[in-house]
């Protein structure tokens, strides 16, 4: 009885996740500025080869760890 519903209730889940979280894509929040300072600074590290001093438009930054923007070099 299980195995009958099985393709019935992937749909419905499938169509539900689909409701829910397909209309806030590309909202705001992904515009903030934080994001792309974020990817910036990363994207310097791997042309500059300078993963110890985190830089934005060539300036230097110091507001986060540099954790955050060695795990987007890597990325």
């Amino acid at each position: 009885m299980f195995a009958a519903n099985r393709p019935l209730r992937f749909t419905f889940y499938a169509l539900l996740a689909a409701i829910l979280y397909l209309p806030g894509l590309g909202r705001p929040a992904l515009w903030e500025p934080d994001e792309g300072r974020y990817a910036e600074i990363a994207r310097e590290m791997v042309v500059t080869r300078d993963y110890v001093t985190p830089r934005d438009d060539f300036e230097l930054y110091f507001e986060k760890p540099p954790l955050v923007y060695w795990t987007n070099a890597a990325s």
